[in-house]
């Protein structure tokens, strides 16, 4: 086997050149210089000043380029995201994709009556129980919250070697749909073609107005075949296997040989939900359908699914914050007074 070849070891689908970002780059450059940015934080706008920023109509701010590659050059090329026991076990860098949805939609299409109505307490809930379950959820948020981050932006920030956060599996669909499925399956994997980092979003309806957890058990599907996607091929001389295909030869058989048993699994991406199966077996299998299915397993998953649950000094702490936020907003309320 030859030595000193290039491989392909992410994949990403690349919209944009490197000459078109660097115009981008450039672009937003004189713009933030030229133009300026209106920001309506007080204490932003008297930050940038102090570092340099030219301040006109109070709030309109115009950052010189200087600061903003100063900016650029400090910032960290990959952020560490820790679970509840203080382990990094996500990082935000080049080639590392990550999935979950979103915070706090004003309304969740029910999985139980169908029904779209007004997000409760109940359902962060349960969304937390889906997302624990899930395998290819890697975060949990509660459902919400609308961010539309183009594709190639994904681009631009890992040509400035900054962590990128876009969206994927969300839809304008009102329904579990065919629509539903196709713009999630779409949007999902061309966030993760696109190396950005943080993907969020899932499980997104109607605009960001609605959030669904069948969408999400159904995304979990789908981001497992992206995942198998972005992975690639891996060439070498394990995966030639040249020496079982001389040993089997022409018309022999390679489903005796070990080489088969250590990597068809990982190989071969196959489904739960998406069926396979011939028609007789999927009828005598009650011929659901594939929204049928979902929503089967997420009733599966919401009724016997049980977390972890928090160790009870982790909870006081959780409280204790809670405490004090409470008594903060108590503070603001009463100086409006």
């Amino acid at each position: 086997m030859r030595i000193n070849y290039q491989v392909n070891q992410t994949v990403f689908f690349k919209v944009l050149s490197e000459d078109q970002i660097e115009e981008i780059y450039l672009g937003a450059l004189e713009v933030l210089e030229r133009t300026g940015v209106k920001i309506y934080q007080e204490r932003a706008v008297k930050l940038l000043k102090e570092a340099g920023c030219d301040v006109t109509e109070g709030n309109r701010v115009r950052i010189p380029t200087s600061l903003v590659q100063q900016a650029l050059a400090t910032a960290p090329s990959r952020i560490g995201i820790a679970n509840r026991r203080g382990e990094r076990v996500m990082m935000l860098e080049d080639g590392k994709v990550y999935y979950g949805p979103g915070p706090t939609c004003p309304n969740i299409l029910d999985p139980y009556t169908k029904e779209r109505r007004k997000f409760l307490k109940n359902d962060a809930r349960n969304t937390a129980r889906l997302c624990d379950a899930l395998p290819n959820i890697d975060f949990v948020m509660s459902l919400g919250s609308i961010s539309d981050v183009p594709q190639a932006l994904a681009e631009v920030a890992r040509w400035l070697k900054l962590p990128m956060w876009s969206t994927g599996g969300c839809t304008d669909s009102k329904l579990l749909d065919e629509q539903a499925a196709l713009e999630a399956a779409l949007n999902l994997l061309l966030a993760g073609l696109s190396g950005a980092n943080l993907i969020h979003d899932v499980g997104f309806m109607e605009s960001a107005m609605t959030g669904s957890q069948e969408l999400l058990v159904l995304s979990d599907e789908i981001i497992g075949m992206v995942r198998r996607i972005v992975q690639g091929i891996r060439v070498d001389e394990e995966t030639l296997a040249l020496d079982i295909i001389h040993k089997v030869g022409p018309g022999g058989n390679f489903l005796g040989e070990d080489h088969t048993l250590r990597h068809f699994r990982k190989e071969a991406w196959y489904p739960r939900l998406l069926d396979r199966r011939m028609y007789l077996d999927w009828v005598g299998g009650g011929s659901l359908t594939l929204a049928q299915r979902v929503n089967k397993k997420t009733r599966e998953v919401l009724e016997s699914h049980q977390p972890v649950p928090l160790p009870q000094d982790v909870l006081e702490g959780i409280d204790e914050i809670l405490r004090r936020a409470d008594e903060r907003a108590a503070e603001i309320e009463a100086q409006k007074v």
